[in-house]
């Protein structure tokens, strides 16, 4: 990984570590009732923005599959 990657990853890992991009952030889509169905299922729209981002960021070797 370059540098300019690494630091990258690492300002994002800052906005994630209690930031806007936090799971719990009130910016966070989770808390989009808009992206799911009643009972948290993800809407197709956020199924396909989900794999796009991770695609753009993992590649192939996305950690995590939604």
């Amino acid at each position: 990984m370059s540098r300019e990657d690494h630091d990258h990853v690492e300002a994002i890992r800052a906005l994630v570590s209690g930031g806007p991009l936090a799971a719990d952030a009130p910016t966070s889509t989770l808390n989009n009732p808009e992206w799911f169905f009643p009972g948290g299922m993800p809407t197709p729209a956020r199924l396909r923005l989900h794999r796009q981002l991770s695609a753009r960021v993992w590649g192939s070797g996305s950690p995590r599959r939604m």
